[in-house]
């Protein structure tokens, strides 16, 4: 197994008590079901340990490892759609500050975004769900994705407009 940057000594159990929290919060902002974000880490540090061979320090550690992570998000959204699964996210708001209706009609907009969110394509909708859901800024997805941030704009905006189309009708979600 190569050496793994970032600090001398640290071991692959070092590696995993580091970014165990912001991977498992990545991929919950993708898959909005718990279950399946600690699913999605798992196989992320299968991979990893798999592949830390291929590493070879041209691109920060993290960087690489968020990619890895990112691809296997990805996957997950499509094995989804391909079995036509849609979970909503019931946690997300806060019941003492809503009342059931409105929890209700929140719920249900959150499932119409998340449900329109799918159907973009895998850059659009990794972006999507970097800038609007992981509430990255413009520059932190760029580097994380390794695209200049004028390219997150324009996808993330056209992403946005579809959303958009497809909540106001004018544009099928099949």
């Amino acid at each position: 197994m190569a050496a793994i940057p970032e600090r001398a000594g640290e071991d692959f159990q070092d590696l995993v008590t580091r970014y165990a929290k912001p991977l498992l919060s990545i991929a919950y902002r993708y898959t909005f079901d718990w279950e399946s974000a600690k699913d999605v880490c798992q196989d992320t540090w299968l991979r990893v340990y798999e592949k830390i061979s291929m590493y070879d320090g041209r691109v920060p550690f993290e960087r690489w490892l968020f990619a890895v992570h990112r691809n296997i998000c990805l996957s997950f959204l499509r094995k989804r759609k391909r079995r036509r699964e849609v979970q909503a996210d019931r946690d997300i708001y806060d019941s003492r500050e809503a009342g059931p209706e409105r929890n209700a009609e929140l719920s249900q907009a959150r499932e119409r975004i998340l449900e329109a969110a799918s159907r973009l394509p895998d850059r659009q909708r990794t972006i999507f769900a970097m800038i609007d859901l992981e509430q990255m800024t413009i520059e932190e997805a760029a580097g994380l994705l390794g695209i200049k941030s004028v390219s997150i704009r324009t996808n993330l905006h056209h992403a946005r407009k579809r959303i958009a189309g497809v909540l106001r009708g004018s544009e099928k979600t099949t």
